[in-house]
C-alpha cells in the first residue's frame, strides 16, 4: 500500500473519530476507538447522523 493511500486512509479515521468525540459517544482519551477499523468507525458515525 502506498505511503499516499495509508496517509488518506488515517486522516479519514482521524475525522470520523473527531466526529464521535464531539458526539459525546467517546472520550478523546478512548484507546479503543484508535484500534477501530475505517469501515467500523464509518458504521458508527453513519448511526449518530440517522438519529
Amino acid at each position: 500500500m502506498s505511503l499516499h493511500f495509508r496517509n488518506a486512509i488515517k486522516q479519514v479515521k482521524e475525522c470520523y473519530i473527531n466526529k464521535l468525540v464531539k458526539a459525546g459517544i467517546y472520550k478523546e482519551a478512548d484507546r479503543q476507538l484508535y484500534h477501530l477499523t475505517l469501515t467500523e468507525l464509518h458504521s458508527m458515525t453513519k448511526k449518530i447522523r440517522t438519529k
